[in-house]
């Protein structure tokens, strides 16, 4: 069982220019036997979800946790109030929950493949 560690880039817009406030997370590869490594973003409201992978088919889960240990984690829900355990590979989803750390869930049976769960953030303009 590994720790899957996250990488952080700046969201860019259609010319290359960053987007202030817009950050993509990812983790990749891993195994369902894996546990990928929290993040702390309670600054930012607004979340989505993509589950992106080479392949196989398999479907994600999000936890969040205002713990500040970040030990206990509970699942998250989307804007309709379900739970995200099953983001289908490439779909998107939003997150209701402002939790002050996430996760992605490994997929249960993946296997040891390289998939990616990208959490994209943007901050309100005001």
């Amino acid at each position: 069982m590994a720790l899957i560690p996250y990488t952080v880039v700046p969201a860019v817009d259609n010319n290359g220019s960053v987007v202030v406030g817009s950050f993509i997370y990812s983790w990749a590869p891993g195994a369902s036997t894996d546990t990928f490594s929290p993040v702390k973003m309670p600054a930012f409201a607004d979340k989505t979800l993509q589950a992106v992978q080479a392949g196989g088919t398999p479907t994600w889960g999000v936890s969040g946790s205002n713990d500040p240990a970040a030990a206990t984690f509970a699942p998250l829900h989307d804007v309709a109030g379900a739970a995200i355990s099953a983001i289908a590979t490439a779909g998107i989803k939003q997150i209701l929950e402002n939790p002050s750390t996430i996760r992605p869930d490994v997929p249960t049976g993946a296997g040891t493949i390289a998939y990616f769960l990208m959490v994209n953030t943007m901050a309100r303009r005001g």
